[in-house]
Parts: structure tokens; sequence; C-alpha cells
């Protein structure tokens, strides 16, 4: 049966009434009316004809659920290239009232090749997905290699829609940046938080779980398990599951224009010892992480491609249960019962569709230590941290970046210390799309 498209049920009167002004019109209408009704009928049977095609290839991959086209096991591969020019004001990098990983300190000044990512993601079969991430960097004139991450996800098939089970080495889900590599963040380096809690990032060999809620808003909420051999935790036995976290989030939409995101997550564990400062400075005990995040996202002309609005921030508070031991001034293991806080919020804005300015400022409130350690680099002086950043950044694609930042921080007490930072971020080849 033929039924006539919204553009002919229009176009028909039309043409009726010149017809019918002018009779001499009628054959010529007529054959009109037959082209269109021809025209419509072969779109129509095309259309049914590749329906048809498209149920028949999915009644052969559900009779053979495990066979996968050879071309399925090659894995999409990309490379992600950073490199850095950095010049300080000060020479001092350390920050007092922490204990610092290797990963938190201050970039190399002078020219720096940064990090090389190489990601490679791959189908399993129809029920799995694998991913891995492999780091290079340079470390005093020579190249390191890390396995960054190595995971696997479950597709659905296995849970229930919305559920996903993570397993391997991975960025656990908590807070926002954590979860997102460092070459999608919107500043080269990361907030003093992170840079004191986290390492500037947290890492681990574990599992997790998480579910989504959908609809117009969404709820997410998850739970992980982790060996807790890496930062903030370490000396792990594999005895079990060191580390443990979880988090919740609600997320959605207001129009076209705003786009929200509200979270909390949950990080404790023990660790038997916990090495930082070069190796000097040990800790034994018990660690709870607990933070908030905002993310909102405005785009005045509901297209965020043109003109965006972003705004960020997070609070981390954290409690230590255990001892600290300075090796080299000798101090012996000191109990200390600590309680650290720190908050950044930063904001960026797209004026133009390739151009981006932004701002940020960060800042911690140190514990006050036993007069025992007094002498030690978790002796903060009273003072706390802060740091301001200001950055601008030429976005030519999806896939290359040139960012300009000056930092003005005060992460000692009577030290200050002026930073201008460059940086380019060149992605090739497969290269997944980023996170909100």
């Amino acid at each position: 049966m033929f039924f006539p498209s919204p553009k002919l049920a229009i176009a028909l009167p039309i043409l009726a009434t010149q017809a019918f002004a002018n009779s001499n019109d009628i054959e010529m209408l007529a054959s009109r009316i037959e082209a269109l009704r021809t025209s419509y009928e072969t779109r129509l049977a095309a259309l049914e004809e590749q329906l048809n095609r498209m149920k028949l290839e999915q009644r052969k991959q559900a009779a053979t659920p495990n066979q996968i086209r050879a071309n399925a096991f090659n894995p999409e591969i990309g490379a992600v290239l950073q490199g850095s020019y950095a010049a300080f004001t000060d020479s001092q990098s350390s920050l007092p009232g922490f204990a610092l990983a290797e990963e938190a300190h201050r970039m190399s000044d002078g020219f720096s090749l940064g990090e090389t990512e190489l990601n490679f993601d791959a189908s399993v079969d129809n029920l799995f997905r694998a991913h891995a991430t492999l780091g290079i960097h340079s470390h005093e004139g020579e190249d390191e290699f890390a396995m960054e991450e190595a995971y696997i996800d479950t597709l659905p098939g296995i849970l229930t829609r919305g559920t996903n089970l993570r397993m391997g080495r991975m960025l656990p889900d908590f807070g926002y940046l954590n979860e997102h590599h460092r070459h999608t963040d919107a500043f080269i380096d990361r907030p003093l938080p992170y840079r004191a809690f986290l390492g500037s990032a947290w890492h681990d060999d574990g599992i997790q779980l998480s579910r989504v809620f959908g609809g117009e808003n969404f709820t997410e909420v998850g739970i992980g398990a982790f060996r807790g051999d890496s930062w903030p935790f370490g000396g792990a036995s594999g005895n079990g599951a060191q580390a443990r976290s979880a988090f919740l989030r609600f997320g959605g939409h207001r129009g076209q224009k705003l786009n929200y995101r509200l979270g909390t997550s949950w990080l404790e564990g023990d660790t038997t010892e916990r090495l930082s400062n070069e190796d000097n400075l040990a800790f034994v005990g018990d660690l709870n992480l607990f933070g908030l995040d905002l993310r909102l996202s405005y785009a005045p002309t509901g297209n965020a491609f043109q003109k965006e609005w972003t705004f960020t921030a997070e609070y981390l508070k954290r409690e230590e249960t255990g001892t600290y031991e300075d090796f080299a001034l000798a101090t012996g293991a000191q109990w200390v019962d600590n309680q650290d806080e720190g908050w950044y919020a930063q904001t960026t804005y797209k004026f133009q569709p390739r151009w981006r300015l932004g701002a940020r400022y960060s800042r911690l409130k140190p514990s006050t230590y036993p007069i025992t350690l007094a002498g030690t680099e978790l002796n903060a002086l009273g003072h706390e941290p802060e740091s301001i950043s200001a950055m601008l950044d030429f976005e030519n694609s999806h896939f290359s970046r040139i960012r300009l930042q000056f930092n003005h921080e005060k992460l000692q007490s009577g030290n200050t210390d002026d930073q201008i930072l460059i940086q380019y971020t060149m992605s090739i080849g497969a290269h997944p799309a980023h996170s909100f």
C-alpha cells in the first residue's frame, strides 16, 4: 500500500489548484503524481530490502554467538604525544606538610618529552572488551616504561544492562579527575589536593563493579576492591583486598544548554609500608579519603562546539592513623592521628571554536604533627599551601592542542614560585571520546 509523505500531501493541493485554473495542465499533473508515486515506492522497496538483510545478519550472529570475524581481533591502536617547556623562579619543589609520591612533584624544568601514551583497545568477543595503556616518560635522563592500565570490561550479555564489571589495573572511579587521563585535563598539572593525597593519580590492581540507572537524568553507583600496592597505599602482601572504594553520582541536563554532575567518593585501606620523599619517609597504618565533586557545563548557544563554559570543583579530606618515620633524621616510628583537607575550583571558557581560557585555584590545610617530627618535611610551619593558575589553549581539532599556562604558587612559608608552562598534546591513531 502507498502512503504519501508529508511533502507529497502538501504538494497535491497546490498542484490540484493549478490544474483547475488551467484545464490544459491536467495531463501534466497526472504525470507528476505518477512520477512521485513511483519514486516513493522504489525508495520504500529499497528500505524494506535493507531491513530484511539486517534481520538475516542478526539471526546468523545469534545462531553463532562465539564466532568472530577475523578483522575483529585487530586492536584499535593510538598514541598520545605530550611535550613541554617549563621555567620556575624557585628552585625548591617540595610541599611541606605532606608526604609526596614521585609523580606528585612539579614537572621538569626546561624542555621535556613529557609522557607518551600507547593505547590498545579491542573487543575480545561478544562478552568482553579489553584496554591497555603503556606510559613512557623520562626521569633523570632515563626513559621509563610503566603499564598504567590493563583491564577488561564486561559487555551487555553477562550482567544486566547498565551494569559493568572491570577487572585488572585501572584508574578507579574516585572524584572527578582520577579516572581521566592527564592529556584530557583542562590544565597542564594537577591541582594541589590530587598531588598531595593521590600522587596526582591513583592506579591500582583490582576489581570494580558499577551500575548506571538511566532516564532523562542518571544515577551511578559503584564499589571496588584493590590490591593496595600503589600510592596512597603500599606494601601490599597480595592476601586479600588491602584497599576498598565506593562512589555515588547524580547527573543530567537542563534543556540543551546546561549539563551537570554531582558526586561523592570514599577510599579506605591500610598499608604496611608506604615510602615517599625519595624513600626517606615511611608511613604504616590506616587511611581514609573522602571526596565531593561538582561538574557544570553550559553552552550559551546550545552548541558546545562554538561556545562553552565549564566549572569543576572538588573537596578532599584525608584521615591517617598510624606511624611516620623519617629515615634520614632517624626519628623512629612516631604515632600520628591526622586530618588533612584540600580543595580546588577551576573554570574554562571557550570563546571561539578553537580557543579557550581557564583559571584555577587550589589550597591545602595540613595537619599539625607531633614535636618529634618537627624537623621533617611533614612540618608546614603553620603554612597552608596554595596555587593560582591561568591558561590559554588552542585546539585545532580533537587530536591536537597547544597550551600556555602560568602558575603562582606559595607552597612553603616565605617562598613564592612563578611558573611558565608550555605544552603540546597530539593524538594519533584510534582515539576514544573523552568522558564528561
